[in-house]
């Protein structure tokens, strides 16, 4: 009964109206009835030769104004026709959606490449310290916290093995201090060693020439500055007082305020930094080391040197305590001459040479 003004002016439409008879056979009257009395607006699907079709009515309310009883308004489409943007955007979602998936997955997988490259360098690393090898090094060429930390595992690795080799080369002086002081040895221990410690170009050691006062005799390691191995060195007194005055060590060269003392700039033309070792506050010996970086080395290097140094200082000291009491042993100290004590030990070394 509801139905029939919406008939009525759907009559002038011949397809409409025999479209809307279709559906009210198709369609539960009972089931409308009871949506309409049930609020005025809903919605309906049902299914019709096979093919679904869904629909949705109002009630225009008439009786307030027109006295006459509400109309329905019912509007339906075919389910295929309705739900169409639904499948096109379904047909877009998805791929766009699998597509995101992989991307992901793979910006994923390269992040977790990039941070495990470096772990696993810096664990090889790690492993090889732990075997002594100090030359561990990472390369890791990126400018954030991977590559603050190769550098700062770097910086750690090199400062490691120049403290390492110092401690070698310390324990081995002190070695051959304690069993029986050889300057030649120790120099050679110092020299060997001092590549290790510091960089540069050339490492020499200078001791003194107990002959010629002021006169020192260098030593160098086997491949640097060679041609310069025993020869003598002479400082004038006022180069060695300044070098007395200067115990943290001298950067010399070209680019420096300080002037270079003339006999060493054989070793390295460009830049030196030279260490003095001091005897009770004299000059006893210097250490050298050529084509060092400008401003000379670090301080951290300069440290190790000063060790070497100290300990190059303890052997001559040493050196200089046993000549002396062999002096009070076998010459009078009255008259300087030779005692019986030095006859009998000059007596025993020829003898043992025969």
């Amino acid at each position: 009964r509801q139905l029939a003004p919406a008939l009525q002016l759907a009559q002038p439409q011949p397809q409409l109206l025999a479209s809307l008879l279709q559906l009210i056979q198709a369609l539960a009257l009972e089931a409308l009835r009871a949506q309409l009395d049930a609020g005025p607006s809903g919605s309906l699907s049902w299914r019709e030769s096979g093919a679904a079709s869904l629909g949705g009515f109002h009630a225009v309310p008439l009786d307030a104004r027109f006295r006459a009883e509400r109309w329905p308004v019912l509007m339906w489409q075919p389910a295929q026709q309705a739900l169409a943007p639904i499948a096109q955007l379904r047909d877009v979602v998805l791929p766009l959606t699998a597509l995101g998936m992989l991307c992901a997955a793979l910006i994923g997988f390269t992040q977790v490449r990039r941070i495990m490259n470096p772990l696993q360098q810096l664990a090889a690393a790690t492993r090889r310290i732990a075997a002594r090898d100090f030359g561990a090094r990472i390369d890791v060429q990126a400018n954030d916290e991977f590559g603050e930390l190769a550098d700062a595992f770097n910086g750690m690795s090199d400062r490691l093995g120049r403290q390492f080799h110092a401690l070698g080369a310390l324990a081995q002086i002190d070695s051959v201090i304690l069993s029986k002081v050889d300057i030649d040895r120790i120099g050679a221990i110092v020299v060997g060693r001092m590549r290790e410690v510091v960089h540069g170009r050339a490492w020499m050691l200078l001791l003194p020439d107990e002959a010629h006062p002021g006169h020192y005799y260098a030593r160098t390691a086997d491949s640097s500055a060679g041609s310069l191995t025993g020869r003598e060195f002479a400082l004038s007194d006022q180069e060695m007082q300044e070098m007395s005055r200067a115990p943290q060590g001298v950067a010399m060269g070209p680019n420096t305020v300080r002037p270079t003392i003339a006999s060493l700039t054989s070793v390295d033309p460009e830049d030196m930094f030279v260490l003095p070792i001091l005897l009770e506050g004299t000059l006893g010996g210097m250490i050298v080391v050529g084509g060092t970086r400008r401003g000379g080395p670090d301080a951290d290097e300069i440290a190790l040197l000063q060790d070497l140094g100290d300990r190059v200082a303890v052997a001559l000291a040493t050196t200089a305590r046993d000549r002396e009491l062999y002096r009070r042993a076998h010459f009078d100290p009255l008259t300087q001459l030779p005692n019986r004590l030095l006859f009998l030990d000059e007596l025993g070394r020829e003898l043992a040479r025969a």
